[in-house]
């Protein structure tokens, strides 16, 4: 059964949202849908628009650039399958203070009912009354007080409707109602909704923040960067809570906000891993001249961080006050293009340069050197992302239709893709297969690298016959950096200091080139959009369009400098016949 947004399953409800076409790519999924856990329908309709408006707002923000998209999905994930248990939770807080209202009217017409049959005001005679009467309706107030009992999620209702049948508890509530302040004072604290219940002993800020990342990361809401983050913006909240004293109860938006604007707008990036910053306290980080303060958006996945944080303490009542790291993002009006920039046609010719003349002095140090020059000329030439290149395995160079391509995938557990469209299959551009690709790669075919998974199988002595046989073998693989860093660590400081200072051009710009490239040529979105991974917005072209491989060389080969990549590198071109036999030793896929 399907209504309003609502997919019902086995009594579960779940509620799901289209997300909007130009996010998709971003969030990596189309839609929503998530469980709003076992309810009926009059509890999952209000949880789902809720959950709608919620989930609107937040794509909003992402548009607008406050939010984060990554941030974005720890909200989701933390918020929407809670909806229903909050809905619930003010459903039964209401039904309690209904049943308590309907206990004091009738205890309360009980009395006057006394008052009026008495001419005599004596109060022995009145509660005997009071009692006779009660007793007459001793069954409707046994239901009435049965029904308080067991409202869910009121674990105060014993406190506050104790048993009818005790004669204490009728002579209290005839003396005081007798005093019209009193019973008003009391009415009124029964009609109070009650809140969440706290938990009597609260555990360390420490220990909570620990065991909020603990279970983040065993049910695989964090992956391994997001969990090593996330470690480190909660460890400052813990910090700056000792520094100031103030335990969870009493964080406040006030506190937050001055979290925000006086230390983490003063605290410098790379605060847990610079020699200068990395032994310093909190307090004598805030006191010290820096001139690389944190982002805007780093700020803001802080602030994510503590949100989340805190609504997993609300959740598990640890807190009762409203999240107050809600909503304290900092605005971000920079448009995506400014991020990044593309090079200009004189860097590139001088990054060729550069590359050519790289300075080896051991056999060793040529053979890294000549890895890292292809990576670079792969980008440059391909558009590809960074990791895509340098977790490519040598079967990932194969021949389609007798062309030559690269077939990016996932087919390692050590391999990683940013989204569903990475997956491709794109032909190798020519002025790569001229200036020589396809002979490194017969070579490393006929003289396999031992790589670094390798290695460190053999010294653990496993027992693992699956080979790792990387095209580029000095790229070392880690959970958290992936196949990257010994490029990363090569290519910051080759760029900055032969190419470029400017900041906004990075490894990153070379897919900006290539994809400037073909758009000045008029190619069609759909074929840049295969060529660089990335999703096309339409519909149609998305599901039904089938881009050949024969089309998409002819596409690939339109990426063009202006200058002779050969002459650039020193390099005569490969003879057509040699080129062909070393398309005939790769393997074929289709």
């Amino acid at each position: 059964m399907e209504r309003y947004g609502l997919l019902s399953r086995s009594g579960y409800w779940y509620f799901r949202i289209r997300v909007p076409v130009g996010l998709q790519r971003l969030l990596k999924c189309r839609e929503i849908k998530r469980s709003l856990g076992k309810c009926d329908l009059n509890l999952a309709e209000p949880a789902a628009k809720l959950a709608r408006l919620k989930l609107k707002e937040i794509f909003t923000q992402i548009q607008e650039g406050v939010m984060d998209h990554k941030a974005a999905l720890l909200i989701i994930n933390e918020e929407v399958g809670t909806l229903s248990r909050i809905i619930q939770y003010k459903r039964n807080a209401q039904a309690k203070a209904e049943r308590l209202q309907a206990l004091a009217n009738v205890l309360t017409r009980l009395k006057n009912e006394a008052n009026e049959e008495l001419s005599d005001k004596d109060e022995l005679a009145l509660i005997k009354l009071f009692n006779k009467k009660v007793n007459e309706h001793r069954n409707s107030l046994d239901l009435l007080t049965r029904a308080i009992l067991d409202t869910p999620s009121c674990d105060h209702a014993e406190e506050e409707t104790k048993d009818t049948e005790d004669p204490d508890f009728l002579m209290d509530f005839f003396r005081r109602s007798s005093r019209k302040q009193e019973n008003t004072e009391k009415l009124s604290k029964q009609l109070e909704p009650s809140s969440p219940p706290v938990a009597s002993s609260i555990p360390p800020l420490a220990e909570l923040t620990e065991h909020f990342c603990r279970e983040k990361t065993n049910d695989n809401s964090w992956a391994h960067n997001t969990a090593t983050s996330g470690k480190a913006h909660l460890q400052l909240l813990v910090e700056y809570a000792q520094l100031c004293s103030v335990p969870l109860e009493k964080m406040d938006r006030a506190f937050i906000l001055q979290l925000r604007d006086n230390v983490l707008k003063k605290l410098p990036r790379k605060r847990n891993t610079d020699p200068a910053f990395r032994s310093k306290t909190l307090s004598e980080l805030l006191k010290m001249n820096h001139n690389s303060p944190l982002s805007d958006k780093s700020i803001n996945e802080y602030l994510l961080t503590f949100g989340s944080f805190f609504e997993w303490c609300r959740e598990n009542h640890y807190m009762n006050a409203d999240n107050p790291a809600k909503r304290l993002q900092i605005q971000i009006k920079r448009k995506n293009n400014e991020s990044r920039d593309r090079y200009s046609h004189v860097e590139l010719i001088k990054i060729v340069d550069e590359l050519a003349n790289l300075p080896h002095a051991t056999p060793k140090q040529q053979q890294r050197n000549l890895q890292l020059r292809w990576i670079v000329l792969i980008a440059m030439y391909q558009g590809m992302r960074q990791n895509e290149i340098c977790q490519l395995f040598v079967d990932d160079v194969a021949t389609i239709n007798g062309i030559p391509c690269f077939c990016v995938n996932d087919s390692h557990w050590s391999k990683s893709l940013k989204n569903q469209q990475s997956f491709r299959q794109v032909p190798i551009h020519p002025e790569l297969l001229k200036a020589g690709f396809l002979e490194y790669v017969c070579k490393l075919r006929e003289h396999p690298v031992l790589t670094q998974l390798e290695r460190n199988a053999r010294n653990q002595q496993l027992d693992n016959s699956e080979q790792v046989r990387l095209l580029f073998p000095c790229m070392n693989y880690s959970p958290q950096h992936h196949y990257t860093r010994n490029l990363t660590n090569f290519y910051n400081q080759f760029n900055r200091k032969q190419i470029t200072t400017d900041t906004k051009k990075t490894f990153h710009s070379f897919r900006h080139n290539v994809i400037t490239q073909l758009a000045h040529e008029d190619v069609q979105r759909v074929h840049i959009a295969h060529l660089v991974g990335h999703e096309t917005a339409d519909t149609t072209t998305r599901v039904y369009t089938k881009v050949d491989i024969e089309k998409l060389l002819t596409v690939i080969t339109k990426v063009n400098y202006g200058f002779d990549l050969l002459e650039k590198l020193h390099l005569s071109p490969v003879k057509d016949d040699v080129l062909k036999e070393q398309i005939a030793h790769l393997p074929v896929k289709e």
